[in-house]
């Protein structure tokens, strides 16, 4: 099984979700964000994962997975800042646990 989670890419969904539960309740700019996925995909890579990068542009990744969270609802725009909206976390985690085993593995190859 460890096999196989390292064989599916890591999308740009799951990575801004990690990141705005990571911040919650923290609301952040789409600049802290950006390089807050950065530093996430960094740590990924070095572990062995295996990311998807839509246009080979990270900017425009992780522009397109916040805009579907956004659409979903379940994240918050106002005035710049990004926030995880509280009654749909559940769901948002839903997204971030598609990638926590690689941050699991992570956390224990740095240990």
């Amino acid at each position: 099984m460890a096999e196989v989670g390292r064989l599916i890419p890591v999308l740009p969904v799951p990575l801004v979700a990690t990141v705005l539960l990571r911040a919650a309740p923290r609301a952040l700019s789409e600049l802290e964000l950006k390089s807050e996925v950065a530093a996430l995909v960094r740590s990924l890579i070095t572990a062995g994962a295996r990311t998807y990068v839509p246009r080979d542009n990270w900017d425009y990744a992780v522009a397109a997975g916040l805009r579907m969270l956004v659409l979903r609802h379940l994240v918050r725009a106002s005035d710049g800042l990004y926030s995880v909206n509280a009654s749909k976390a559940a769901l948002l985690r839903y997204y971030a646990n598609s990638i926590a085993h690689l941050l699991a593995a992570d956390l224990i190859a740095t240990a």
